[in-house]
């Protein structure tokens, strides 16, 4: 029984041929006739036929390198693909406003278009195994003979993307391990250019390690835990930071509100830096101590590497939901305070 991607791949082998064999005479039933069904259509010229061509008409376009590898080429995606990414930020527990870059590469999932491309390839290994009077492997061998843009091209240009030998005159099978490998680097290249050209996540690109990207993903967290800690790396955590955002406060305003430091209230700041929030940085500090092997050094980013890794992402997690509370308290607080002193200052006017 053929599979639905196989059953495309022969949809798009007979499209090929249909492309070669010219333009047809159109009717007034067809649907690409622009004449008015009450008028005559005007008459036609046959010509002869000419050299074929590559067609333009295809499922899918042939996955060449160039539209893909460039950092600012934001093309539409597919639904398949936005499903995908709704159900890693869900995972997440973040909003729709997180960096789909990040969190591709927080889960190190390949794209959609490159599991396709995965599925092309299997698919040819079992052409390679199938007898030669199998229909299938006639009908991708006459493509492969007539060098046109059709399905076997587009394997090809799949196969040279993955660095791997593009010949399909011999029928090799392809290395399914090696051509995922090379997809997977391929597709982490193109995030990370994405994650670079995108200002609020300076952080995460500090913080970025391919060795520990996926410990968020695969610890068994409870979700406030998992939440908040993804926001504090990828740079949506609710801080001044990100908030500032939203209302066009210029980035040296953006200062921490809750301590008398006037530094900017990065993630960095709110986890290592923050006065207001010693106390509960002193207890989560002392309970990773009470652990054998935790150890910490280096400058403030790489301490932050270390708090955010697999062995301690519970610990860290369970006193960040507590500072950020801390932090939430404080902007209560003062805010109850400016409301009073307004309101005192309002009936001394009358």
């Amino acid at each position: 029984m053929l599979h639905a991607h196989q059953i495309r791949g022969l949809l798009n082998l007979f499209q090929s041929v249909h492309a070669l064999r010219g333009p047809t005479t159109p009717t007034t039933h067809d649907h690409h006739d622009t004449t008015h069904p009450s008028t005559t259509p005007t008459p036609t010229t046959h010509t002869q036929p000419t050299t074929p061509t590559k067609s333009n008409h295809h499922p899918f376009p042939p996955p060449t390198p160039a539209n893909h590898s460039h950092p600012h080429h934001h093309a539409e995606q597919s639904p398949p693909q936005v499903l995908q990414n709704r159900l890693k930020r869900y995972y997440m527990g973040v909003n729709k406003f997180a960096p789909n870059s990040a969190l591709s590469l927080e889960f190190g999932w390949l794209d959609i278009k490159y599991r396709r491309w995965l599925e092309m390839a299997r698919f040819w290994n079992r052409l390679c195994d199938m007898d030669d009077a199998k229909w299938p492997k006639k009908l991708v061998k006459w493509d492969i003979s007539l060098k046109t843009s059709g399905w076997s091209d587009q394997l090809s240009q799949v196969l040279d993307y993955g660095c791997l030998n593009n010949d399909l005159s011999e029928f090799a099978k392809v290395d399914l391990d090696e051509l995922e490998k090379q997809l997977l680097v391929n597709n982490e290249r193109k995030w990370l250019l994405e994650a670079h050209s995108k200002s609020k996540l300076r952080t995460y690109i500090q913080l970025y390690d391919n060795k520990t990207a996926r410990d968020i993903v695969k610890s068994n967290l409870s979700r406030p835990i998992r939440s908040i800690v993804t926001k504090l790396r990828i740079g949506v955590l609710p801080l001044h930071l990100e908030t500032g955002r939203w209302k066009d406060t210029p980035l040296e305003y953006r200062f921490c509100r809750v301590c008398d430091d006037d530094l900017l209230e990065s993630e960095l700041h709110f986890l290592m830096q923050c006065d207001a929030l010693k106390n509960e940085r002193s207890d989560m500090y002392r309970e990773l101590l009470n652990r054998s092997e935790f150890e910490i050094e280096g400058n403030e980013i790489d301490q932050m590497k270390v708090l955010l890794c697999k062995p301690y992402l519970k610990i860290t997690g369970k006193h960040l939901l507590n500072m950020f509370e801390r932090r939430r308290e404080i902007l209560y607080e003062e805010q109850q305070i400016d409301l009073i002193n307004n309101e005192g200052t309002n009936e001394c006017n009358l």
